[in-house]
């Protein structure tokens, strides 16, 4: 049986990692890429890195490290053209976690997501 971390990641998303600040401290983000993830739509608490207890609406589970405050588009770079209604339908990396298997073979990585109410970042 494949590892949890691998199987059923069947939903596309589009990821914008969190790049930083600017001057004025507006969030910035790198250039999108498309990340095949499992989403459960589902609110819960988790846990962000500052051991903030906060509730999330949804929760993804990928392969890859994902950045607390990404953005996230459910749906590919082909399918998001930007318009408002898109725009509503976008969430923010509010958590994040990484679990060890007993052996240490493999991470489990999930991600909390919550509304982003705002448009995109400046990308850098």
């Amino acid at each position: 049986m494949p590892p949890l971390e691998t199987d059923c990641r069947e939903q596309d998303v589009v990821y914008w990692a969190f790049a930083g600040v600017d001057d004025y401290g507006e969030s910035q983000v790198s250039a999108p890429i498309d990340l095949k993830v499992r989403l459960e739509l589902k609110q819960r608490v988790m846990r962000t890195e500052k051991g903030d207890e906060v509730t999330v609406d949804a929760t993804m589970v990928t392969n890859q490290v994902i950045l607390e405050g990404s953005i996230v588009f459910i749906g590919t770079t082909a399918d998001f053209s930007g318009t408002a209604t898109e725009l509503s339908e976008i969430k923010e990396v509010l958590a994040y976690s990484e679990i060890p298997d007993i052996k240490n073979r493999n991470v489990r990585r999930r991600a909390g997501l919550v509304a982003h109410h705002d448009e995109i970042p400046e990308v850098v």
